[in-house]
């Protein structure tokens, strides 16, 4: 039998594999005479295959005198540069083309089938060890594992074979190969007469492969294939299940073949000659903006943990936690501090650091949080790559509620990561199933290719990988080999060669990320792009996103990324899902990267109540000089009834917003001149703007980091960024001074009152205080417990539901100055701790 030989070889491991491949050519009849060969890892498979980098033409070998062989020399998927001396093409005793390479690869190619059916799949291999496998993928779902016969010697074949269900069409299927030291000579396809050999199968077509259909568009129509029906059955094993088949039964979890990429949205971004412009609509929508507290360096997150504490956490790149309050006062002393922990970061420009935390919702009575950070690269990782990201528990020490115990850590998930660039990571619980959410980046470096990623399809594609996913997780519980568990609901537990933890797939960068607070309370995240277009997405359980095969609404072709191709890209993932395309889509003239964003459900904006607001990080990657945008909802959208499953989504449901530019009313030139680092919202629902001047990690200049709210457009105007008093932070033997954002009136000098107050063996040194109505009071806080934090707040009462000044938190011993108007009304106010309120307390009397 004549068979040409197709190889794709790539990336390094740890073991030498000899590798042949063999497949039937192009218009060459197979045994059944049913299937045929025509394209080697997605390009046509004819002559030189120039439109794929970095690939060389094997030489010195028999074949019979038909087919070429290729072997990948571009970074692989598993790491490392490749190395010409890792490859040697030799001819075996039987015609035999054998390729020395590395363990842990795959071949991937095309093969179309004329008459839908069963196929035995044969494998003509030879180890010399046992315990070798070749797991066949198809249409990105694992069909079979196949063990490949311990033959004891490489120059002695045996057959292995395994059954797949293939229909009529063009199929992509990956051989991936499991353990080192392994010969494959040939694959056969042949029409099955009944099942065969020494396969280990994994339940056939738990997810439908859907075979690619052509239209007359262009576009791709899944047609649902396989002949099974998954029934879940419970395996003890932290909710995951075990698909059952039920018989000759047509898959129903994916149906939808509706195309939901907005594609020819008229609120789609455009692109000529290379340059990508907005839809933008006019007006713009003018805001304030005030200036709520500054003295940070890098500012990247703000968590709520809604315990009643009216502190907000703001989550620093460089490694640390500051606590913030509205009113401007900071607490110096990190919160949480794994700088010590940390990957070193460059100070001119990286992604990678402390990216984000998230409180337990029982925060309040357990004191967990978790932290999102890039650590040095983990034992037996790949040298050659960046960093090992690392998703931690942490514990607040029982001693001080400011400060976490950084010796609790508890490491839950650890993922290695090729570049330093395109992380996610944003932890976020969601409101409803107060399940923990992660963002993943693809990987880094460019177009979802290169070293560390999935040949030919992406790791945002491919769903055996976290890389380019939401991931949802039970912190609550554990499931069999991991330190959390997996939400009996997650979306893919019927296919087990799915890794389990996956909410949705198909992103790039998905750098942000916020639930809505109200509506429907989706996930909305702001995806950075390639070189062309930003996009905003509203994320669906069991959601298949557009990266790489589409860049937003646009076709996308990764050799030529600064261009949209000509031809359509499919509008479904390679597992038939249809791709959702963005709400929101931005082209490169409004900046360079998207910076989102959340749905606002304030009060003091009413007027953008239930829009979308974003921004993007800078127009230059010198100066500072982002743009403020929001998105509206078409009319007759209702937020409230969009679906949780990406299944029951409709494309009017999905219709892309209508973008306008937003101009600071209360700034001289309407811009925010600075880096927009993140948009997050308050325990009122009010938009928080993160700010500085470098873009990226460094200090220079100098804590240049701030906070700003936004604030109707008749707010008087902004203190200039660079001109700005820093705050003083209350730290050991500092005095600080705070004043209330709520004293507007101006007070008489006679009404003036100095109070001195001591805190010391945890009660104050007074029980009542007494002051005259609508006097400025001067509070001296001489906190005198060695490593306690205290304060001093006024309340209307001792419920402590209505605050009349909250003063900042210092860690004894220190002493502070606290400035404020008492009320204008006589009567008997409270006054407390915030840390320790059931053991320090008093009487505020005012007359």
């Amino acid at each position: 039998m004549k068979r040409s030989t197709i190889a794709l070889i790539a990336v390094l491991c740890m073991a030498m594999v000899a590798l042949t491949v063999a497949a039937i050519p192009t218009g060459t009849s197979s045994p059944s005479g049913n299937v045929t060969s025509t394209e080697h890892l997605f390009h046509p498979f004819t002559g030189t295959p120039s439109a794929i980098p970095g690939m060389i033409e094997a030489e010195n070998y028999d074949t019979g005198g038909q087919g070429i062989a290729w072997f990948d020399r571009t970074p692989g998927n598993e790491g490392g540069a490749y190395r010409q001396d890792d490859v040697d093409i030799e001819t075996g005793g039987s015609g035999h083309v054998v390729a020395f390479v590395k363990s842990s690869e795959w071949l991937i190619y095309t093969v179309d089938v004329q008459e839908s059916g069963k196929y035995l799949a044969t494998f003509h291999a030879s180890s010399p060890w046992a315990e070798r496998e070749v797991w066949v993928w198809v249409d990105g779902v694992l069909e079979a594992q196949v063990k490949v016969p311990d033959t004891k010697s490489f120059d002695i074949y045996e057959d292995a074979t395994a059954n797949i269900s293939l229909t009529a069409g063009s199929h992509y299927i990956r051989l991936q190969f499991v353990g080192d030291s392994q010969n494959l000579d040939y694959m056969a396809l042949a029409m099955a007469q009944g099942s065969g050999g020494t396969e280990s199968t994994p339940t056939p077509t738990i997810i439908p492969t859907l075979t690619p259909t052509s239209t007359p568009e262009g576009n791709v129509t899944p047609t649902p294939t396989g002949n099974v029906t998954p029934t879940p059955t419970s395996d003890g094993g932290g909710g995951n299940v075990t698909p059952t088949p039920t018989g000759n039964v047509t898959p129903t979890l994916v149906t939808n073949t509706t195309d939901l990429t907005n594609q020819n949205s008229s609120e789609a971004a455009t692109s000529t000659a290379n340059l990508s412009t907005t839809m933008l609509k006019a007006p713009t929508v003018p805001i304030g903006l005030q200036r709520i507290a500054g003295n940070f360096t890098s500012p990247l997150f703000v968590a709520n943990p809604d315990d009643g504490s009216s502190r907000l956490f703001l989550v620093d790149q460089n490694g640390y936690v500051k606590i913030f309050y509205m009113n401007g006062t900071v607490i110096d002393q990190p919160f949480l501090d794994v700088r010590d922990r940390m990957v070193n970061l460059s100070s001119a420009y990286d992604e990678r650091g402390l990216l984000s935390i998230a409180f337990h919702p029982n925060f309040s009575t357990n004191g967990k949080v978790y932290a999102y950070y890039s650590a040095p690269l983990r034992a037996g990782a790949d040298p050659a790559w960046s960093c090992t990201n690392r998703l931690s528990e942490f514990q607040v020490s029982p001693d001080n509620p400011n400060q976490v115990n950084m010796s609790s850590e508890r490491i839950l998930l650890e993922i290695d990561k090729p570049y330093e660039n395109h992380n996610g990571g944003i932890l976020l619980f969601g409101p409803t199933d107060h399940y923990l959410y992660l963002t993943l980046g693809d990987g880094g470096g460019a177009d979802d290719t290169g070293m560390g990623h999935t040949p030919g399809i992406g790791n945002s594609q491919d769903l055996t990988t976290l890389l380019g996913k939401v991931i949802r997780i039970d912190v609550d519980t554990t499931s069999p080999g991991k330190e959390y568990g997996i939400p009996a609901d997650n979306p893919f537990l019927s296919n087990a060669t799915i890794r389990p933890e996956i909410y949705a797939y198909g992103f790039r960068n998905p750098a942000f990320a916020t639930f809505d607070s109200g509506g429907s309370n989706r996930m909305f995240i702001a995806m950075a792009g390639q070189n062309l277009f930003e996009s905003a997405q509203v994320i669906y359980k069991g959601g298949a996103y557009p990266w790489n095969i589409r860049e937003g609404t646009h076709s996308f072709d990764p050799a030529n990324d600064t261009e949209v191709p000509n031809t359509s890209s499919r509008i479904t993932s390679y597992s038939g899902q249809p791709l959702i395309g963005p709400v929101v889509e931005l082209g490169h003239d409004v900046g360079n990267v998207i910076v989102g964003g959340i749905v606002y459900r304030g009060s003091i904006l009413s007027s953008l109540q239930g829009s979308y607001i974003f921004g993007t990080w800078s127009n230059s990657f010198s100066t500072g000089n982002g743009t403020l945008l929001v998105a509206t909802p078409p009319a007759g959208l209702d937020l409230t009834t969009l679906p949780d499953d990406a299944a029951n989504l409709t494309a009017a449901e999905n219709t892309m917003w209508t973008t306008s530019e937003m101009t600071v009313a209360n700034n001289a030139n309407g811009r925010i001149n600075a880096f927009i680092r993140g948009m997050y919202e308050n325990a009122d629902h009010e938009v928080l703007v993160l700010i500085n001047q470098n873009g990226g990690p460094g200090i220079t200049p100098q804590n240049s980091g701030e906070v700003w709210k936004m604030v109707p457009a008749n707010t008087s105007g902004l203190v200039p960024i660079g001109n700005a008093s820093a705050e003083s932070t209350p730290t050991t033997t500092t005095t600080v001074t705070t004043t209330s954002v709520t004293t507007t009136a101006t007070t008489p000098a006679s009404l003036n009152t100095s109070i001195n107050l001591t805190a010391q063996n945890l009660a104050f040194n007074q029980s009542t205080i007494t002051v005259p109505a609508g006097a400025q009071v001067t509070v001296t806080f001489n906190n005198m417990d060695s490593g306690m934090p205290h304060n001093f707040a006024l309340y209307t009462d001792s419920s402590a539901a209505t605050t009349i000044f909250k003063g900042s938190v210092i860690t004894g011993p220190a002493t502070t100055t606290y400035t404020f108007t008492a009320p204008s009304t006589p009567g008997t106010y409270f006054f407390r701790c915030d840390v320790h309120p059931t053991l320090m307390f008093g009487q505020f009397i005012v007359q």
